[in-house]
């Protein structure tokens, strides 16, 4: 298992989909305020570009025993 925490591996993979997905105009990573209807919440990756619905990425560590609730969340 890495020594990186979840936190470091999300920005990492959100900086290496940011270079092989250079048209898109923006990838977020860990940031809060990105979701209208849940500012609080925290979504490990979110992909967005001008004319298409966001994407979003909800990425855990094994055992990951909440990552299908956190995702639909």
């Amino acid at each position: 298992m890495s020594n990186l925490s979840e936190q470091a591996l999300n920005i990492e993979l959100g900086n290496r989909l940011a270079d092989m997905l250079p048209s898109f105009s923006k990838i977020e990573t860990e940031r809060t305020k990105v979701l209208a209807k849940n500012p609080s919440k925290r979504p490990d990756i979110v992909i967005t570009a001008p004319g298409r619905s966001p994407v979003i990425i909800e990425a855990e560590y094994s055992p990951a025993i909440n990552v299908e609730q956190e995702a639909r969340d």
